[in-house]
């Protein structure tokens, strides 16, 4: 992985305690999985931010990263598939694979979207 200083914004609502049922081992494992692979992918001096929303029925955390092009069209259905990479220099293609599974297994589900400015990865929970 490359090192840089990439910046990192958070947003979550003012009025607390947030809800989310999901194990802590595996919640860390998914999170850090997908900040690894935003943060590889990110061209230095773009912005990562991470947004916490939640409703009576699910909890969502969204990492956009805001990159210089999107991901192409023909890549996006495929960025959760297990070995599937866009760069097999630095990636196994395992990264948002294992994000994919641990959402399956909390009965959650995970979307990636194109942007104008860039990729943004939705893991929603259910409350």
């Amino acid at each position: 992985m490359r090192e840089n200083n990439q910046p990192i914004t958070a947003n979550a609502p003012s009025k607390p305690p947030l809800t989310l049922r999901a194990d802590p081992f595996w919640l860390e494992q998914t999170l850090a999985n997908l900040l690894e692979n935003a943060i590889r992918a990110a061209p230095e001096g773009s912005t990562l931010t991470f947004t916490v929303a939640q409703t009576r029925s699910y909890t969502t955390l969204s990492l956009h990263n805001r990159t210089a092009a999107p991901i192409p069209d023909y890549a996006l259905p495929r960025l959760f598939e297990r070995y599937y990479t866009l760069n097999r220099k630095e990636n196994s293609g395992l990264g948002l694979t294992l994000v994919a599974e641990t959402m399956h297994r909390h009965s959650g589900s995970t979307t990636a979207e194109n942007h104008a400015d860039g990729l943004r990865i939705t893991l929603r929970f259910p409350r």
